[in-house]
């Protein structure tokens, strides 16, 4: 869990190599102002932070967002691990919705966690 700026550094510099180096995703997108609201995992590969997910808490569901693996850890189970952490901890803290936005074709991935779309 990020605890420190250091910890934060790590995680806006992995999200900034995968969602806006790799995607081409605008800086105003992908720090949209909810990280310090936020709750932060980092993954690590031996001692390299390689992957992060931001967890966000409302009244009476949580949302997971913001998963990214940096591109030479992907062949890892890192994402699973990640994801896995995340809602666990929203279990410990009483949630039992979960929410989260997800590409079309990364929908079999998070139905491995039980997610289904929401129509509309």
């Amino acid at each position: 869990m990020a605890r420190s700026f250091e910890d934060l550094a790590q995680v806006v510099a992995i999200r900034s190599a995968v969602y806006m180096a790799e995607q081409n995703c605008p800086y105003a997108e992908e720090f949209d102002g909810n990280d310090l609201s936020g709750t932060h995992l980092i993954g690590y590969i031996g001692d390299e932070p390689a992957g992060c997910l931001r967890i966000r808490y409302f009244a009476d569901f949580a949302k997971v967002e913001r998963l990214a693996v940096r591109k030479e850890f992907r062949k890892t189970k890192l994402a699973f691990h990640l994801v896995r952490a995340g809602v666990e901890l929203c279990r410990k803290k009483g949630y039992r919705r979960i929410y989260g936005h997800a590409r079309e074709d990364l929908l079999k991935f998070w139905q491995v966690f039980g997610a289904r779309p929401i129509p509309g």
